[in-house]
């Protein structure tokens, strides 16, 4: 169906549904809005392995502290790195990760499975009992969220398909915050 519909009518139906005052949350149930793939487990995994294999980081990460610019509909990069004992930060422009907990419990067994270490999440109940099993914070206010991490704390920025998402007047203090941080 959505192959029938050419992209320009898709983007102009898009931008006008974007503008009813409805919550992403229904949006996204329905399938309409996403922010990216970051609710799929193997997605998640490659993107991280290939960000770490490119930082020259690979077996390095024990204490560091990675930010992820844009998580979007989870927090999988928080559980990921912690099975490399890693800390996260995780930055977006509002809350779109799920608060569904069996997610991820579910993505946690992934990870077992795949023969990686996660911090136990099987009694977490809420969103924020998984952030502190995983040493993560989840700061959900854009670029103001930059003003609660201390300069040069950071040693690693991974960010998958979100630059193109920053507007234009944020983007300049967005890369000076990144280069702050690190």
């Amino acid at each position: 169906m959505k192959k029938n519909i050419p992209w320009w009518l898709r983007i102009s139906a898009k931008i006008l549904l974007s503008r009813i005052p409805i919550g992403y949350d229904f949006w996204q149930r329905i399938g309409l809005f996403r922010h990216g793939h970051m609710d799929q487990a193997s997605y998640v995994i490659n993107v991280f392995n290939s960000h770490i294999s490119m930082s020259g980081l690979d077996g390095d990460l024990q204490g560091k502290t990675l930010l992820e610019l844009g998580p979007g509909d989870s927090i999988f990069t928080a559980i990921v790195a912690a099975c490399y004992g890693c800390n996260t930060i995780l930055i977006d422009a509002g809350s779109f990760a799920t608060r569904n907990i069996n997610s991820y419990k579910k993505f946690s067994e992934n990870l077992e499975k795949r023969g990686l270490s996660p911090p136990n999440i099987s009694d977490a109940e809420t969103l924020d009992d998984i952030l502190i099993s995983c040493k993560a914070r989840y700061l959900t206010d854009g670029l103001s969220s930059f003003k609660y991490i201390e300069t040069g704390s950071v040693d690693l920025i991974l960010s998958q398909a979100v630059l193109e998402h920053v507007r234009k007047n944020d983007f300049l203090e967005t890369m000076k915050e990144c280069a702050r941080v690190l």
